[in-house]
């Protein structure tokens, strides 16, 4: 189908994660892309410690391009959460997949539906 339109492939969303500490009680997870992403938001997913899996919303804070998350009381405490997964896509349909461990901080990436299997 991208072909018959003559779309040219765009680069993927990169999906940056970061997590802070707000205070004792709170963390805040940022996410940021400098491609947009294709619908208001990413996909939030967590897994608990339980290994039950959730899903939320994000704050917006610069539309397509910046979101936020807050971890705490009224949603989930980030010692209860053992994985943290995010997804979007491009407008050329290209999915961006980071995967964050809490405890270390450390995140990696996948892309799926690339005509370019070097990414």
């Amino acid at each position: 189908m991208r072909s018959a339109l003559d779309l040219l492939p765009e680069t993927p969303c990169e999906l940056d994660l970061s997590l802070k500490a707000v205070d004792n009680c709170r963390h805040m997870l940022e996410v940021q892309s400098k491609i947009p992403n294709f619908g208001p938001q990413p996909w939030l997913a967590l897994k608990t410690s339980a290994g039950t899996y959730h899903y939320d919303n994000f704050d917006i804070h610069v539309p397509f391009h910046r979101w936020q998350y807050v971890f705490d009381e009224e949603t989930f405490p980030l010692n209860s959460i053992c994985a943290i997964g995010v997804a979007a896509k491009n407008a050329y349909g290209i999915t961006t997949v980071s995967l964050m461990d809490p405890a270390s901080g450390k995140v990696s990436k996948q892309y799926w539906n690339t005509a370019d299997k070097g990414l």
